[in-house]
């Protein structure tokens, strides 16, 4: 079963239990957190539950019975959200007829499918009574139409179809006022009427309310000079108080008749200026494979333009590179044209690199523009257009992002995301990772210069590019600090010598005076999978075996080695922690301990790893047996092991600690001290399934710190003792807390940082699905802000960054005159709303601007624009 079938199951299963006999035991686990209620009136709305099953803001049994047989759709909004949409009919025998429609959102929560808001509307059939609205929803109605473009209106179904309601906009529209309209038009539409139009309009009226309930018609009105307008008029039947009444939607299509006249004088504009552009434009006709070049650019790709569809095909066939060339006739093949408009899509796009005159490949976009017929594409428009200079710079982008400026090796970004590729990819590769540091190197740079210390950071890159091969990994992650990860090596004779001519190439003498000033290398190495098969993992313990070479006379090589790396901690340890220490007092080693924590944490692009070091770091240092983190569920009521590291010889537990009860762990908060410390000698003093859990894991002594998110627990930090009964100090304990506390407030910053990024998604993807253009401009330097999909689908070359009149007005150098923006701030409004031509897009657009806030306190306005180009050319209504 599908996402979207599971989703509309669940939908199904929730209104048949609010439906007939309700289970409000059973509908409550359904229900998410800050879960709304719209039902069909304002009495109905709840938030936080359901409305009650009978009384006031009651929702008819029935209506939700019918829902969960209803038809219904589901549309996917980011992440683990859907969007239900159903309707549902329902005809009681004493009661009218509706027609029911919903809108739900449900998402997964914790792994369950929860409803987060039901909006329920109730709307009577055509024929039927209509219920009385209250003032609040009358008030609602007129806000709305008084607001929409265009005019709306009210009148009787009778003869002179006498008016009721008229919006502020119709009466604009008119050029008249409410007396007016009463007093010399007897409040008629009829009379309101071009006499001319009033017979043939009221025909077209009757006959179609007949058959549908809903009527189109189009006829002319005279305005308070004089003037006649064309107006198209949508109506729609309903009864209401035991009489039909019409409720109509009015549009101002004058200039409608006006635009053939106006499209043959721009026709031959777009002509001229074609030819003026710089592209390979052409029109082919399918059914007669005929070709012809519209506009050519200079030089040609053309010298002698084919006049037949295919030869053209072939030709530039010839001139595409080999790797393009079989997308280049897969685009021109019938059955992809065919695929596309069965998408809807009416654009075909690709890039390719085509052969010139001078026979240098040149890139180039390829546009086809399909124009279908009864059987297919009938009609192409294509263009090409040269991007050779743009796809060199984003190369040359791509590159610089990649590596390091100074030796040409990847940079640090990329060598960890390359190697986590490849680990993921090859889990069970046996691969090498090197981490190599230069020793001695900072007298090289103190007292040579740093020009010279990067000199020979360059020479050195070179030097490990050739001893190397072309699949491995090579990056610089530091001033002076090298990865190599070597792909499918595995351990043996042919890797310690490749490990011992590195260190040979290190192995360099600079003369400065009397002064002579030798590098070296030391390297740690840990092998996968024996060492982990996860970055951090390799490269905590490459970090270590790194250390072990430094700590042995640097100039070498060591390999990682759990029972040698135990030895030293316990004897001499030379790690991280006890560099950072610097065998100082106990409070000068917890302050660095703390800060290197911290530092680590704050600079780290992945939290989840840096939390794994830094647990590992603790753990080694105060030799527990485990260290951990445990998340809480979005209700407080249960938790999970989402981090843990293990002493050597002790067995994880953090996939057997997936989604436990507080209730189980007897009450765990309360028994944390006010600073949010638990602090368990012998954990023999637990009771009940407390115990029963931890004896399970081994544990004898434990210590928990609480993560608090503003007062209110989140989950704890914890750290075991599975070889016997500890006795940690006060310092120990403090510490630990500390650090318990630092990894914490990490933990909840990613965690809020993904449901904001959830949030984005959710909002990207409703904006992305909306069929008008929106895009946001800065009011006083009219750059792009913000795109939806539709916009960047309409209008490729728009980007955020770019002037609006030049993304969308090719060519153009300044802002536009006719411009609702304009119109808005110069009639010091909110919003404003006026019909542009946009001869680059071959488009009629209706665009309103309204004034919004926006991030950085910067002057926004949004655009929405609605394509009436079928209104302004009705000989272009199937193009």
């Amino acid at each position: 079963m599908s996402h979207a079938d599971r989703a509309l199951a669940f939908l199904r299963r929730f209104f048949r239990l609010a439906g007939s006999n309700r289970d409000d035991a059973a509908l409550a686990p359904l229900l998410a957190p800050g879960f709304a209620w719209l039902g069909p009136d304002a009495s109905a709305r709840r938030d936080g539950g359901l409305p009650p099953a009978v009384g006031e803001g009651a929702t008819p049994a029935a209506w939700l019975t019918a829902l969960a047989e209803g038809r219904w759709t589901a549309l996917p909004v980011g992440g683990d959200a859907w969007l239900l949409t159903g309707e549902a009919e329902v005809s009681p025998p004493d009661k009218d007829a509706r027609r029911l429609t919903a809108s739900c959102l449900c998402r997964t929560v914790d792994g369950l499918a929860k409803l987060q808001h039901v909006h329920l509307t109730a709307l009577p059939l055509p024929g039927a009574p209509f219920g009385k609205p209250d003032d609040a929803a009358r008030q609602r109605l007129r806000t709305i139409t008084d607001n929409i473009p265009g005019g709306v209106h009210c009148c009787h179904n009778d003869e002179a179809l006498t008016i009721d309601y008229m919006s502020d906009g119709f009466l604009h529209l008119l050029g008249r006022t409410r007396a007016d309209v009463a007093d010399r038009f007897h409040n008629s539409l009829v009379e309101l009427m071009y006499e001319p139009d009033r017979a043939p309009t009221l025909a077209g009226i009757r006959a179609q309310l007949a058959q549908t309930g809903a009527a189109e018609v189009e006829y002319r009105v005279q305005d308070s000079l004089g003037r006649l307008k064309w107006v198209l008029g949508k109506g729609r039947l309903l009864r209401e108080d035991g009489r039909d009444r019409l409720y109509w939607v009015i549009l101002d299509t004058t200039e409608l008749k006006t635009s053939q006249t106006r499209l043959q004088r721009t026709q031959a504009r777009y002509r001229q200026a074609l030819l003026a552009t710089n592209l390979h434009v052409f029109e082919c006709e399918l059914p007669d494979d005929s070709f012809r070049l519209l506009a050519p650019a200079r030089p040609c790709l053309f010298p002698t333009p084919p006049d037949r569809y295919s030869r053209a095909v072939a030709e530039t066939a010839e001139r595409c590179h080999p790797e393009d060339r079989e997308r280049f006739l897969d685009m021109f093949e019938v059955p992809s044209m065919l695929a596309a408009l069965a998408r809807g899509e009416k654009n075909l796009a690709l890039e390719c690199r085509l052969r010139g005159p001078t026979d240098d490949y040149t890139w180039y976009s390829l546009t086809l523009a399909l124009m279908p017929g009864e059987n297919g594409p009938h009609r192409i428009i294509g263009c090409l257009n040269d991007i050779d200079e743009r796809k060199r710079r984003e190369s040359q982008m791509l590159l610089s992002a990649q590596t390091d400026g100074l030796t040409g090796l990847y940079n640090k970004t990329c060598t960890e995301r390359l190697i986590r590729e490849c680990l993921s990819a090859r889990p069970d590769g046996e691969h090498v990772f090197l981490l190599v540091d230069i020793d001695n190197f900072k007298a090289v740079n103190d007292n040579l210069g740093h020009l010279f210390g990067d000199a020979v950071l360059a020479d050195i890159a070179a030097k490990i590019r050739q001893l190397f091969r072309s699949t491995d990994i090579l990056g610089r992650i530091g001033g002076d600090e090298f990865v190599v990860f070597l792909k499918n090596a595995g351990d043996g004779p042919a890797l310690r010598g490749k490990l011992e001519k590195l260190v040979a190439a290190f192995r360099r003498s600079y003369a400065a005076g009397a002064h002579d000033y030798a590098i070296s290398c030391s390297a740690g190495v840990a092998l996968a999978p024996r060492d982990g098969n996860l970055y951090a993992d390799l490269y905590r313990k490459a970090d270590t075996a790194l250390y072990m070479a430094k700590n042995s006379g640097k100039n070498r090589y060591c390999v990682y080695d759990e029972g040698e790396a135990a030895r030293r901690r316990l004897s001499s340890p030379h790690n991280r922690v006890t560099e950072i220490a610097d065998s100082g007092p106990s409070p000068k080693f917890r302050d660095n301990l703390l800060s290197y924590a911290f530092s680590m944490l704050y600079e780290a692009r992945d939290i989840d790893a840096a939390v794994e070091l830094i647990l590992g770091m603790i753990g080694d240092h105060y030799g527990v047996s485990r260290a951990y983190v445990f998340e809480n569920s979005a209700d407080d009521l249960l938790c999970s092991n989402t981090h843990e590291w293990c002493a050597k010889g002790v067995a994880p537990q953090k996939d057997l600690l997936q989604n436990l009860a507080y209730a189980d762990l007897g009450d765990f908060y309360k028994r944390c001290s006010t600073e949010g410390i638990y602090y368990c000698w012998d954990i023999d003093e637990l009771e009940g399934t407390a115990r029963e859990l931890v004896k399970t894991q081994g544990i004898r002594s434990m210590l928990h710190v609480a993560i608090f998110d503003e007062h209110r627990p989140r989950g704890f930090v914890g750290f075991d003792e599975c070889q016997g009964l500890r006795l940690w100090t006060q310092d120990e304990i403090d510490t630990l807390a500390l650090l318990a506390k630092i990894v914490g407030i990490f933990v909840l910053k990613r965690n809020i940082s993904a449901r904001l990024a959830a949030a984005y998604h959710d909002i990207r993807a409703v904006l992305d699905s909306m069929a008008a253009w929106a895009y946001v401009i800065d009011e006083n330097t009219h750059e792009l802000l913000y795109l939806n999909e539709a916009t960047r689908y309409f209008v490729p070359r728009a980007r955020v960054g770019l002037k609006c009149y030049e993304a969308f007005f090719e060519g153009r150098e300044e802002p536009c005159v006719h411009c609702p923006m304009l119109a808005m701030k110069q009639h010091d409004e909110q919003r404003a709303t006026m019909e542009i031509e946009n001869p680059s897009l071959d488009r009629w657009v209706e665009a309103t601007a309204s004034r919004i806030p926006w991030s950085g306190g910067n002057k926004a306005v949004l655009l929405c624009c609605t394509d009436i180009t079928r209104f302004r050319r009705p000989d272009a209504a199937g193009n």
